[in-house]
């Protein structure tokens, strides 16, 4: 992003702070996250399928972050959303 933006990474994550209050690896996480719940909920893709294709490293990472901030696990949510959708 910094490269992208031709800034110096701390002026990057000083400037993206202030404007949306989280850093850009947050906001970056936050996007990663989101594409995963819509992946659950839209498509029959398996649960490492959709770590791959949204940038986790592996599901045991993905997990941990699903699961600080969705406060359930992915199966968790996409057995609970899947059906209601």
């Amino acid at each position: 992003m910094a490269e992208h933006s031709k800034l110096e990474p701390r002026t990057l994550n000083r400037r993206f702070s202030r404007l949306f209050q989280m850093t850009p690896m947050q906001f970056l996480r936050k996007i990663r996250l989101n594409s995963v719940c819509q992946l659950l909920i839209r498509t029959d893709k398996n649960i490492s399928e959709i770590t791959y294709d949204t940038g986790f490293c592996d599901q045991s990472h993905l997990n941990r972050e699903f699961i600080k901030k969705i406060k359930m696990t992915p199966f968790q949510y996409r057995k609970k959303y899947k059906s209601e959708s």
